[in-house]
């Protein structure tokens, strides 16, 4: 960490030159904060990516946590929101259901091949590939995937995909420095 200490203070110095934005600066910020608990191999037993997961994920975990203990289930018993404003949310609440209408029982067959259900409410389709080399740039796995993601008007989901890896010549890092197979 006291070799890291000088190098931050030398970004932190061209980026304040430079008047970059603070996004800028965080991501610097937490490549060095990454790279020392990478560094902490061993402390308490663990080793340091095991440590950059829990300290990573702690504050996602605390706030989602004080999220269920502030938030309500019901604009009515919002305490955090003014009085004012809990009684325009539940004003407009009361007049979007009175604009609803049900929409009565459906079949899971009915429901698949329904206009609006084919038509998706969302859908995206994504495609990746990846490359993993040495430290030497040798190439060591190389791979892509594809994958369809639709959400239909119920929030249920439907994905379906596919990976295939090896693609072209690719290395054995341990073979490359001469090591055993």
């Amino acid at each position: 960490m006291r070799e890291l200490l000088p190098q931050a203070e030398k970004i932190a110095a061209l980026l304040k030159a430079r008047k970059e934005t603070i996004s800028v600066a965080e991501s610097s910020t937490g490549g060095l904060i990454s790279a020392a608990l990478l560094a902490t191999d061993g402390w308490l037993g663990l080793r340091g990516w095991q440590w950059m997961f829990i300290l990573e994920a702690a504050p996602a975990v605390v706030f989602g946590l004080a999220c269920l203990a502030v938030l309500s289930d019901r604009p009515a018993d919002a305490h955090w929101l003014e009085a004012d404003e809990r009684r325009w949310l539940l004003a407009k609440l009361q007049a979007q259901a009175g604009q609803q209408r049900p929409v009565g029982q459906l079949s899971l067959g009915q429901v698949l091949w329904n206009k609006h259900v084919l038509v998706f409410q969302r859908a995206y389709w994504n495609f990746n590939y990846w490359q993993y080399a040495s430290t030497e740039g040798l190439a060591t796995d190389r791979g892509a995937n594809t994958n369809l993601h639709a959400t239909f008007n119920n929030q249920w989901s439907i994905h379906f995909g596919g990976t295939i890896a090896g693609l072209g010549d690719v290395f054995c890092n341990t073979c490359s420095r001469g090591g055993p197979l």
